[in-house]
């Protein structure tokens, strides 16, 4: 154990107040202080809830087995951890946290009664312990977020971080190496994404704090060429968030510079990229930027769930921002653009591995589509299904003529048949799909409605994930097969046949939900719609009050 001396007043523990003082005797206090915290422990063992200086304490599991390994012997007893936690917690807000969630007013309070000369053993062992619980409080946040995702998406199986030491004794060795800020340090996720967007939130503050950006009035569409009073807010609205690098040239006409920070201005936060500010580009200039910092500190939220057990090869879909990207550890191999889910067929997010490609595939046709979809075209149109490469398939796995059956008298519910499309171009899976088996019945493929991918807000699909390029997609998964080069698969592909390829060791497949990127951006973050609703969620629980889980 490190050795105990008589610290200033301004430390407020037990052996050094009572010291100051002169009423007792070091070791008469430190006793006095390790039976008050004892006292602690013992009503979290009888399960009685407790509050120390009207604070309540949450880590009712860790405590007693952290005091009991320390034989209740007061642990903020070293200058140095003392002011590594109290500086996290002033220094949380930078990792899109609140202060209030760990005690800070608290403290604060104590720590001002205890430096006046307090000699009251039990208020240092409230002091001690309400420091424990702050650190539990921070080191938890810190590792698996304030919120449990699982709570807010049943679709959640991507697991809590585990850490490989057990974190009573992970804690306890940081006190006693006066490592606290160190292991605090440590703990945070390592993933640049995590930095960047740490980076992203204090220059938004930084916006914030010095007034923001000039507000563009409503009127007409300003467009490339014109000229108008408002041009030089919008130079100097975009100056501000580095879009524009200078503000040269007529301040009122809309010129080809101002037009090029426009289209990045516009590519930066998903909108389509014609250089003209109509009114939604107008309404994402006119955010305000806390609007801007909400939406950081909610993906630093999630960044905190997935980040740090992100380690080797993995495929990463980003469902808000309608991209793919093929991952080692923190390094993109291959990325490309991507279709999701419409607002009523929602992608889910989850996560599975990969297992296996298949070229020429099938497409049977999911009961929701069949409703929607099928049932009534081929009733409108008996040459439909035909005309699509669709095959009726009755329950004995044989096929029937579709212009055999009265489809009128068919419905969605109860249908004896199932739809089954050919391979082809036609096909709605395109020519490849990417299987990671799923309970949603969720993958990658390729697609016939090529000219989708040219929109900047991508959400069409039934859930499923369509991908831009999918042959190289599949080149380079098969690369450490050296059978399956770029010119066997397209032997394949021109074959037709329906050919099932296994990938030589699964490949982790995350399908992610992230409503701010820093890719691509030299630095600078770039905003998605929540095409799903599902920031305000997370917000309102990161403003709420904390419950540990």
């Amino acid at each position: 154990m490190i050795a105990r001396r008589c610290l200033t007043k301004a430390l407020f523990l037990a052996a050094s107040a009572l010291c100051l003082i002169g009423q007792a005797p070091p070791a008469l206090a430190q006793a006095a202080a390790e039976q008050a915290i004892q006292a602690h422990v013992e009503q979290i063992g009888a399960g009685k809830p407790l509050r120390v200086q009207g604070a309540p304490i949450a880590a009712v599991d860790f405590i007693p087995d952290f005091y009991r390994l320390r034989r209740f012997e007061p642990a903020w007893t070293d200058q140095d951890n003392v002011e590594a936690l109290l500086a996290a917690i002033k220094s949380s807000p930078e990792q899109g946290l609140n202060p209030a969630d760990f005690h800070a007013e608290a403290l604060d309070e104590m720590r001002a009664r205890l430096a006046s000369g307090s000699d009251d053993p039990a208020a240092l062992a409230d002091f001690d312990v309400l420091m424990t619980d702050s650190l539990v409080r921070l080191g938890s946040q810190i590792v698996d977020g304030k919120l449990d995702p699982a709570a807010l998406d049943s679709s959640w199986n991507f697991g809590e971080r585990v850490l490989d030491t057990e974190p009573v004794v992970l804690a306890n060795e940081a006190i006693e190496s006066r490592g606290v800020g160190q292991l605090l340090r440590d703990l945070e996720p390592k993933h640049p994404f995590y930095g960047e967007l740490k980076a992203g939130l204090a220059k938004y503050r930084e916006f914030e704090a010095k007034g923001g950006w000039p507000e563009l009035p409503d009127g007409p569409s300003l467009k490339p060429g014109m000229e108008d009073g408002r041009v030089a807010l919008l130079r100097d609205r975009l100056v501000i968030t580095g879009d524009l690098n200078v503000a040269a040239g007529a301040p009122t006409v809309f010129d080809g510079p101002l037009e090029e920070a426009v289209k990045q201005f516009q590519r930066r936060h998903g909108l389509e990229p014609d250089g003209a500010v109509g009114p939604a580009t107008r309404a994402a200039m006119n955010l305000p930027p806390q609007a801007k910092i909400d939406k950081i500190r909610v993906n630093l939220e999630r960044a905190r769930w997935v980040l740090p057990g992100l380690k080797g090869d993995f495929i990463i879909v980003n469902v808000a921002g309608f991209r793919t990207f093929v991952m080692n550890d923190d390094d993109i191999k291959w990325t490309t653009r991507s279709i999701v889910g419409a607002p009523f067929r929602k992608t889910p997010v989850f996560r599975e591995n990969m297992t296996h490609i298949v070229f020429n595939p099938t497409w049977t046709v999911p009961s929701g589509i069949l409703r929607r979809n099928i049932l009534p075209k081929a009733k409108k149109d008996p040459n439909f299904l035909t005309a699509n490469n669709f095959k009726v398939i009755a329950r004995d796995g044989k096929a029937v003529d579709p212009a055999s059956l009265d489809w009128e008298k068919l419905s969605a519910k109860g249908f004896p048949y199932r739809i089954v499309q050919g391979p082809g171009d036609k096909n709605a899976l395109g020519r490849v799909k990417f299987m990671f088996p799923n309970k949603y019945a969720v993958y990658l493929h390729d697609t016939p409605s090529k000219p989708l991918f040219a929109k900047a807000e991508r959400a069409f699909s039934s859930g499923c994930i369509r991908v831009d390029r999918p042959f190289d997609l599949a080149e380079l998964l098969l690369s450490d097969d050296p059978g399956w080069t770029r010119e066997r698969i397209d032997q394949v592909l021109a074959s037709g046949k329906t050919t099932t390829v296994n990938l030589s060791k699964p490949l982790p497949v995350l399908l992610q939900y992230w409503t701010v990127e820093t890719v691509r951006w030299e630095g600078k973050v770039a905003f998605r719609k929540d095409i799903y609703d599902r920031d305000a969620a997370i917000l309102k629980g990161l403003n709420a009050a904390y419950v540990f889980r």
